[in-house]
């Protein structure tokens, strides 16, 4: 692998799903035989990934990561896991690093540290919802 990032794990331990920042990729790695499976392009440089709670999905924050973007990249690719295939690109903030999902399994959120903001998706129909602006201009990372 070429400029791993971040390592998602399913809950049985057998996959890793792992950005790959630099060819703007992710990798989806087989941890028993320790062997790439499947390299599936995404977004500029992505840097943080989240499968959904029944792992049907992975959610990749295109952080721009990659040479000409200098962390500014502004979209989440959306990755069916079972065909292992691109469903959707949709906008987020600028320097968006983490994704984190909501208890309830209903909404992605994507933290914006350059924008200061949240941006809300319905995790169902991938709408945007809402952008929560942080309070007096805070960074939201993590």
């Amino acid at each position: 692998m070429i400029d791993p990032i971040w390592p998602e794990i399913t809950a049985d331990g057998k996959f890793a799903w792992v950005t790959l920042g630099g060819p703007s990729k992710i990798a989806k790695v087989d941890l028993t035989a320790g062997k790439v499976l499947e390299e599936i392009s995404t977004g500029p440089g992505p840097w943080g990934a989240r499968l959904s709670y029944d792992e049907t999905k992975l959610y990749v924050a295109d952080k721009g990561e990659t040479g000409g973007y200098g962390q500014q990249g502004r979209t989440m690719t959306i990755i069916d896991t079972k065909f292992n295939i691109v469903t959707n690109v949709v906008p987020i903030g600028r320097t968006t690093d983490h994704i984190l999902l909501s208890p309830d399994c209903k909404y992605i959120l994507a933290n914006s540290n350059a924008d200061h903001n949240i941006w809300i998706y319905d995790a169902e129909t991938e709408q945007l919802v809402a952008t929560v602006k942080m309070p007096s201009d805070g960074d939201p990372h993590g």
